[in-house]
């Protein structure tokens, strides 16, 4: 059912886009894809929606489905770390025989812990803080990704394009996904680049301000050129 409504949400994003395309600023575009170019002018608002929508979906897949549930030894050793993190500490004292703990991907010397970067750890700490269950880090780190990919697609590609593509990565990975409906999705790997992108986006020039710098340094070379090929009168 739920791979269903991503297929149908998929086939409405390609044609909503295929019907950007083709009306591209003609004044009789349909009713609908003037409504969704004019949502996409509200950048800010698309970003929130983005990333409201994807949390809510969480939620829901959630509520219709189970809450995500561990099942490979990555996602233990990922909820050690996170379960640590909530408790205050950065590792656990190592046990008083090691040996009997061992287990994969998972530190018994000289301390307890992950072996694992704690980016995805964070949000299930966060999770388990604020609600006690680990699983709403995992959506909260989801809709953060999705949000910073809208936001750099801002940037890079134009409104449109940026609430398409936050559409698709919602529809595809952001709501029912192993990204999103599992301890060891890795969506906290996404939030931090994307952010970025986005500030080094805000930190390139415009391209018409390119095009100056570009004349500016054709001018001057020339002046260079003329004078270095000038005659000198003695």
């Amino acid at each position: 059912m739920v791979e269903f409504l991503q297929l149908v949400l998929l086939l409405l994003a390609i044609a909503v886009s295929l019907a950007s395309a083709r009306s591209g600023h003609d004044a009789r575009s349909s009713g609908f894809v003037a409504a969704v170019r004019r949502f996409a002018a509200k950048q800010g608002l698309v970003v929130a929606a983005i990333g409201c929508t994807s949390f809510l979906g969480c939620l829901s897949v959630a509520a219709y489905l189970h809450e995500p549930v561990p099942r490979i030894p990555d996602e233990f050793s990922y909820l050690l770390l996170g379960d640590t993190f909530a408790s205050g500490r950065v590792v656990n004292p190592a046990p008083s025989l090691p040996e009997f703990f061992d287990t994969l991907h998972v530190l018994v010397r000289p301390v307890y812990v992950s072996k694992y970067f704690p980016a995805q750890s964070v949000f299930l700490a966060l999770g388990e803080k604020l609600t006690g269950h680990p699983a709403v880090g995992v959506w909260i780190s989801s809709a953060l990704a999705c949000a910073a990919v809208c936001w750099m697609l801002q940037g890079w590609v134009g409104p449109m394009g940026a609430l398409l593509g936050g559409f698709l990565m919602m529809v595809q990975l952001g709501i029912y996904s192993y990204w999103s409906q599992t301890y060891w999705g890795g969506m906290g790997s996404v939030d931090i680049p994307g952010f970025r992108l986005c500030r080094a986006e805000q930190q390139i020039p415009h391209p018409a301000k390119l095009a100056g710098i570009r004349d500016d340094k054709r001018a001057a070379d020339s002046r260079k050129t003329w004078m270095s090929t000038e005659p000198v009168a003695w």
